[in-house]
């Protein structure tokens, strides 16, 4: 708290100096691992859009890409190709996948935000999650494990602590992108509970998330995306 926003980028800099940030998710790396016919169009497009979110983080509306298609058209390929390629280049990347079982609200964050969590640096966790880790706490139970000296968080009602739940998200996607760009990307959100969309839409309207863009993916043949905007 109170160090300014280059003074943080350089401690989450120092946190991590000398070693990988964090890993490629196993799931992107065993995607991108197998063969990708064509898609060169669309893979172009995808590279100039994650370039651009890193370089315009305060556009409103372009930090989030929705790839929609039938089952089984190679959308899970096509992310993890984006993916492994923006981690090369240096993109911090964070996954998750929304399932029919769905056990937790929020499960595509869980695991992509979780993900970060268990295994970045204690000393970067220390940096980012100074200010909301309290409240991000009831999102990502890993995070009071890691750091136990974290206080409770507030009580308040429900529509209040879900607001200062997503606005913690904000903080944290803002802090772990402060030395570099970073990208969630997000499969299956057909089948993604109202929480999960509810987050993505307030992530999508943020004017302060940093260098954070999300590429997501959905079936075609599901019509949530109606009403997502």
């Amino acid at each position: 708290p109170g160090q300014a926003p280059a003074e943080r980028s350089a401690a989450i800099d120092g946190a991590h100096q000398g070693e990988a940030r964090v890993p490629l998710p196993v799931e992107l790396r065993a995607q991108a691992a197998a063969t990708m016919l064509g898609r060169e169009t669309e893979l172009a497009e995808l590279e100039r859009w994650t370039r651009g979110a890193a370089e315009e983080p305060a556009v409103r509306g372009e930090r989030l890409m929705l790839l929609s298609g039938d089952p089984g058209v190679g959308k899970t390929r096509l992310l993890a190709e984006v993916a492994s390629r923006a981690h090369t280049a240096g993109t911090l990347v964070l996954a998750g996948r929304a399932t029919d079982e769905n056990l937790v609200p929020f499960q595509p964050f869980l695991e992509a935000l979780g993900g970060y969590v268990e295994t970045v640096s204690l000393a970067e966790l220390r940096v980012v999650a100074s200010r909301t880790g309290a409240e991000l706490s009831r999102l990502i139970p890993e995070l009071r494990r890691r750091l136990p000296e974290l206080p409770p968080p507030e009580d308040g009602d429900s529509e209040t602590e879900r607001y200062r739940l997503f606005e913690s998200v904000v903080d944290l996607l803002r802090e772990l992108s402060a030395s570099a760009p970073a990208l969630i990307v997000l499969d299956d959100l057909h089948a993604a509970d109202r929480p999960t969309l509810m987050l993505l839409r307030h992530l999508a309207r943020a004017s302060r998330s940093g260098s954070v863009s999300i590429l997501g993916a959905y079936r075609a043949t599901d019509r949530w995306s109606e009403g997502f905007g």
